[in-house]
């Protein structure tokens, strides 16, 4: 099941004008999940593990999701609830938000570390 918080950043960031992308090792499930919680618009494209690629933290899929959809790594972030994902994100260049409401990742470095998705709107805004 998805986060709580995670449907009104989705909505906050595409009402300002952002975008959102999906970046996973999982296959198929990833697209029916969002059909099954009514979300397929809220994202405009989708790299999963149909896709072939060294996994996280390697940089590559974050790279094919760039150079995919012409993402300026300069005005683009990685938000993930992992370290393997920020670390992705990092290896490609591109700044990390990392969600760790439980705290379990207290001593990696990060660009930002939140506790509430909502707080990413403040980051994103700023």
């Amino acid at each position: 099941t998805p986060f709580p918080e995670a449907e009104p950043l989705l909505r906050f960031i595409k009402e300002h004008g952002g975008k959102n992308y999906i970046y996973s090792h999982s296959g198929a499930i990833v697209k029916r999940m969002l059909g099954i919680w009514g979300w397929e618009s809220l994202f405009d494209g989708i790299i999963d593990g149909t896709v072939k690629l060294p996994r996280k933290p390697a940089p590559d899929g974050v790279n094919l999701l760039c150079s995919t959809f012409g993402l300026d790594k300069a005005s683009t972030v990685i938000v993930g609830d992992r370290s393997i994902d920020t670390d992705a994100g990092k290896n490609a260049g591109i700044d990390g938000i990392l969600f760790d409401p439980e705290k379990y990742y207290d001593n990696i470095e990060v660009t930002y570390k939140v506790d509430s998705l909502l707080d990413i709107e403040k980051i994103l805004l700023s």
